[in-house]
């Protein structure tokens, strides 16, 4: 309500004189509050948050921005004194020491030719540097040139680059961006800084974060202890920091609820500091619909809509790595959260490792096809009796013999490599879990497991079975007389550039590993998944898109072929049909097969049918090929519409959707518990967050 309306409308109240003084007092309350809200809202777009900053710089802070003068820079020397600038303002602490370092002077002569400042900072050396469009101002050239900046600086004028924002680091260190969104950076910066370091590479490299500021500050240690390193970064409407207090993340959760941008952050080399909104936010070009995705959330029972990292505290799930897949190319790479909860290690969409649990057998279906392509008188549906009688000559000591030796020869002998790969084959193990990095059993222990025996005849159940998928990764070792790691890092891992892909969580940095949390959000040790196929597969959520892209361009990644089409589409082909029943109960005879990713049984198997017109689907039936589960209606050539797996393990939750008619698909990785119950009765967990995610993206990206 603009001001004269509500002067028309009390003037209205007046005139009306005989309606009753409760009203009118009640009327004049609801104005002058209505007025109170206009008021402040036509001034929230200046908007600061400070503490520990000396008392006439706050003042002064907030009489330039209730003047509306939007703030520029603020600049600390080592002792603390300060600039402010705003606008063609400006004032100093104490002229003396900025009229003894020469800024003064130049900042007096730019503002006097009525330039905007762009850039000011002063770094640990009291060595400064001052920037406005092509202008370019420095306390020491030689020392500029020195580090390398200065070079960096007139090559990036020269190619008509304007710096969007620029910090001054310990050692030297240094990092800019330019308006149009290039990152540069020291060459030490991943020794001095590496946290900041491996968010900029990121956000360069993979997730495609609009950086819009950056500033960096050596604390003083007062009590005459080791200074250290505060930083904030801030990229569209998403932030990290480093050595930073509660209050002052706290500060930047409430300008992004608000929808206030971040314009400036102060770092007082005492420890203060203030977060300055100048503006509304608005994401930047080309952005808005991932700002839409994460900020798309919705609270059950609540109208407004909250953003992903809600989301994730509210299912206490540290961390989440996410790629969308748009008509075929990759739109959205980003990573949310910690690798550990309160490590402040960050997820890095193109670096942080995942364990994926069950969604391994897909890759493994892929690396079994392309085997199963590359090899003469080997087909899909080969029984595994003919194998074993050419294994028994040229590998009598492989795994798969030692397993085939041993087991139920007139069930095992017709058993394929189809039914292995869809959960056919009536062998047990539904999980194969994990164990502690100091007893991790071999692929032999596991095939020698009492559990991993037939429960019932081949082709007559679908009853999820990781022990089935040991079977034919022990297959793939015998035929390819390759381990399985190595046969992948051959002909899936190196083709599909997934170089942060493993099978072991070791031989990378912890910084890159996502840990597993329990459902009170605390961190789990590290454990190692021994059946490869089954579940053992460890990577990053890029990796894993590249997998699904192969899967939806028929089987092949950036025009090479992979896997053959004709072998693709058996993966696409529905292999059972059977009806999901009732919760295991005693009524089931003893015969139970477990929900696709999880190792717990629930529901009883039926025997596989096949369905015509006369004998119609049952309700709910279920739909399965080789290491995906499938939807039951088709498009295209006879493509199903959806393609989706979820994978469980303990602390890690991870699922992907994928619609080939689209060419679209979503991969979720995150690193907390799958289930929880909360007081209240409510399912809480990576799962649900899941698909709350899932339903962000169908809004927003389909």
């Amino acid at each position: 309500m603009g001001e004269n309306r509500c002067v028309s409308v009390l003037i209205y109240l007046i005139k009306n004189s005989n309606m009753r003084l409760t009203y009118l007092r009640k009327s004049l309350c609801l104005l002058l509050l209505l007025g109170s809200i206009t008021i402040g809202y036509s001034q929230s777009t200046y908007q600061s948050t400070d503490h520990l900053l000396p008392d006439l710089l706050t003042d002064k802070i907030k009489a330039y921005q209730s003047a509306q003068k939007p703030i520029d820079a603020i600049a600390f020397t080592p002792t603390g004194q300060w600039v402010l600038v705003a606008k063609n303002y400006r004032f100093y602490s104490k002229v003396k020491t900025f009229n003894a370092n020469g800024l003064r002077s130049q900042l007096e002569n730019w503002l006097a030719e009525k330039k905007r400042i762009d850039v000011l900072a002063i770094n640990s050396k009291e060595e400064w540097l001052m920037l406005s469009g092509r202008s370019q101002a420095f306390s020491d050239n030689r020392y500029f040139e020195r580090i390398g900046l200065l070079g960096k600086l007139v090559d990036l004028r020269r190619k008509t680059q304007t710096i969007r924002t620029l910090a001054l680091g310990p050692q030297d260190s240094w990092v800019l961006v330019t308006k149009t969104g290039g990152i540069h950076f020291s060459d030490n910066l991943s020794r001095v800084i590496p946290k900041l370091w491996q968010l900029l590479v990121d956000c360069r490299d993979s997730s495609q974060r609009p950086v819009k500021l950056i500033n960096i500050q050596t604390i003083k240690n007062l009590a005459g202890g080791v200074s250290k390193t505060r930083w904030v970064l801030v990229a569209d409407d998403y932030y990290w920091s480093e050595n930073w207090t509660p209050g002052g993340r706290e500060a930047l959760r409430t300008f992004r609820s608000r929808k206030w941008a971040v314009n400036y952050v102060a770092l007082s080399p005492i420890g203060g500091w203030s977060v300055i909104s100048n503006q509304r936010f608005f994401p930047s070009a080309g952005h808005g619909i991932a700002n839409n995705f994460e900020n798309g959330f919705r609270k059950t029972g609540v109208i407004s809509k909250v953003n992903l990292e809600e989301r994730m505290m509210h299912h206490r799930v540290p961390g989440v790595s996410i790629v969308v897949i748009k008509n075929g190319a990759v739109v959205l790479t980003r990573g949310y959260g910690e690798t550990k909860a309160f490590s402040r290690q960050p997820v890095l969409a193109g670096q942080t490792r995942f364990p994926v649990a069950s969604l391994s057998k897909m890759p493994a279906s892929l690396a079994l096809l392309h085997l199963i392509g590359r090899t003469p008188n080997w087909g899909i549906n080969t029984p595994l009796g003919t194998l074993a009688s050419r294994l028994t000559k040229n590998q009598p000591n492989s795994d798969f013999m030692y397993w085939y030796n041993r087991s139920e020869k007139a069930k095992s002998k017709n058993v394929t490599t189809r039914q292995l790969l869809s959960h056919s084959s009536g062998l047990g193990v539904h999980g194969i879990g994990q164990d502690p990095l100091t007893r991790v059993r071999s692929t032999q222990q596991l095939l020698r497991d009492n559990d991993l025996k037939f429960l019932h005849s081949p082709n007559r159940y679908w009853d999820y079975s990781g022990g089935g998928y040991t079977v034919a990764e022990a297959l793939l070792e015998a035929i390819s007389k390759r381990s399985y790691e190595s046969y992948f890092r051959s002909n899936i891992f190196s083709p599909l550039r997934m170089n942060r892909s493993h099978f072991k969580p070791s031989g990378f940095s912890d910084a890159y590993f996502a840990f597993g949390h329990d459902r009170k959000g605390n961190s789990l040790n590290k454990s190692d998944c021994p059946g490869e196929a089954a579940g053992g597969l460890i990577c990053t959520a890029i990796d894993y898109s590249r997998l699904v892209q192969v899967l939806m361009n028929d089987g092949n990644f950036e025009g090479r072929n992979i896997v053959a089409e004709s072998l693709i589409n058996e993966m696409l082909t529905n292999t059972v049909r059977s009806k999901r029943t009732t919760a295991c109960t005693n009524t089931c005879s003893g015969i139970c097969h477990a929900q696709a990713g999880s190792s717990a049984t629930a529901n009883c198997a039926t025997p596989l049918t096949e369905f015509t017109e006369e004998r119609p689907l049952p309700t709910n039936p279920k739909y399965y090929g080789l290491g995906i589960s499938l939807s039951a209606s088709l498009e295209g050539q006879n493509y199903p519409t959806l393609v989706w797996h979820r994978g469980t393990q303990r602390g890690y939750h991870a699922a992907f959707w994928a619609y080939p008619s689209e060419n679209t698909a979503l991969i979720i990785l995150t690193n907390g518990t799958k289930e929880w119950t909360d007081g209240r009765g409510h399912k809480r967990g990576a799962q649900a967050l899941t698909n709350e995610i899932r339903n962000s993206f169908n809004e927003v990206y389909r």
